[in-house]
């Protein structure tokens, strides 16, 4: 719940991809380049899995990072 209390504030912009074509805007993936991440904390390889298997990885990977509840 306080997660999405804060939401609005603190993630992505209202509107943000119908404002990508203002000037001046700078929107990741539309008129800015995709930063990659050096180290991702998870790293899906989707030439090798399946979508189904991805989410089985993607799953566990999260689970064995923060426990399950």
């Amino acid at each position: 719940m306080a997660r999405e209390a804060r939401r609005k504030t603190e993630f992505s912009p209202k509107d943000i991809y119908k404002k990508a074509f203002q000037e001046r805007a700078a929107v990741p993936g539309i008129n800015v380049d995709y930063e990659e991440p050096l180290n991702p904390e998870i790293d899906v390889d989707s030439s090798k899995m399946d979508p189904e298997h991805s989410a089985e990885f993607i799953t566990k990977s999260i689970l064995d990072m923060f426990g399950q509840s």
